[in-house]
């Protein structure tokens, strides 16, 4: 009875012993915020990196992706929303946190870069002191990519700034503002969820996004022309707030580092075919796309001197170094 009773001792201790990992292993689950439909580039990206997170941790860390703004956070709000842990990892336009870090514009400079290329390059210009703005915001980047190129989309064909001239223009920021100012166009400032309705009924003629913005929007049902302007490439990241980082084991620290710079490369493949895609989406619902004539492009960059100017004098040395090395792209 004694040997039996050790045996069966022995037993549960070899079990506890087995099931301890188990039981100490720290499982998280992470709402991740983003403002994009679950359609587009960028969130598609997030719900990847999600499914190979959890692949790679044994399910120890999952990441929920709350498409379309389902959180209720605000694009300008994002910043602040993964420093203070109100969502512990999220996806946000550069864009539209310019107005807290006005460094951030360094991707919606007008005609800064002309193509694809140069955007990547500027990307690895931008990058050091971009990462340095989150650190001070108590927040780690996983990764980024650019949007494709914006352009114009109008109601009629726009070859030159003459044409620009008198248009209400729907613009998305302050520095798009001056750039429609300068042209000879009227800068209207809109939320996007207004933006459709203000096509629809005349309150706007034009406004500047992206292709994929358009086709997500159905822009075809409102507009008839989009002119591939390449105005910028405005960069978009996914960071962490360093708190729920540090947070993490070592197994899914790893995982999440990894798979980050792994999507990296993916999300700039996905970038140029998601402008791809949607291009032919517009033609096909009957948007006739267009390029600007190498002398349009000219006219349109010339305006924009004292506006990187003007953002250089307000987000400082690191912004003027920037413009200086991004002048060697060209």
């Amino acid at each position: 009875m004694k040997n039996r009773r050790l045996a069966t001792l022995a037993m549960t201790l070899i079990l506890i012993l087995a099931l301890a990992p188990l039981a100490t292993a720290k499982s998280v689950t992470w709402p991740l915020a983003i403002l994009w439909p679950a359609s587009n580039f960028s969130t598609q990206g997030a719900m990847d990196l999600a499914k190979v997170i959890k692949e790679r941790t044994d399910g120890s860390l999952s990441i929920e992706v709350h498409a379309g703004g389902a959180l209720g956070f605000k694009g300008p709000e994002m910043l602040k929303v993964i420093r203070d842990g109100l969502a512990p990892i999220g996806e946000m336009l550069l864009g539209y946190v310019a107005g807290t870090e006005p460094l951030m514009d360094f991707s919606t400079m007008p005609f800064l870069v002309a193509n694809a290329d140069q955007a990547g390059q500027l990307g690895v210009i931008a990058r050091p002191v971009v990462e340095k703005v989150f650190d001070k915001w108590n927040q780690k980047m996983l990764y980024w990519q650019f949007w494709p190129g914006a352009g114009l989309y109008s109601q009629k064909p726009i070859n030159s700034l003459e044409d620009l001239k008198g248009l209400k223009i729907r613009t998305f920021n302050a520095v798009s503002t001056a750039w429609v100012k300068a042209a000879g166009g009227n800068p209207v400032s809109l939320p996007w969820g207004d933006v459709y309705m203000a096509m629809s009924t005349g309150a706007i003629d034009a406004l500047i996004t992206s292709t994929t913005s358009g086709a997500d929007g159905k822009f075809w049902e409102v507009m008839k022309y989009f002119t591939r302007l390449n105005f910028t490439f405005g960069y978009s990241a996914v960071t962490v707030n360093k708190k729920s980082f540090a947070g993490l084991d070592d197994k899914q620290k790893q995982a999440l580092l990894e798979t980050a710079k792994e999507m990296e490369k993916i999300q700039l493949e996905r970038s140029l075919e998601s402008d791809k895609k949607a291009s032919a989406k517009l033609v096909e619902h009957g948007i006739k796309v267009s390029e600007m004539s190498p002398q349009f492009q000219k006219d349109c960059a010339a305006l924009c001197s004292p506006i990187w100017a003007e953002w250089a004098k307000k987000a400082g040395p690191d912004a003027t170094e920037i413009l200086k090395k991004a002048e060697t792209l060209k």
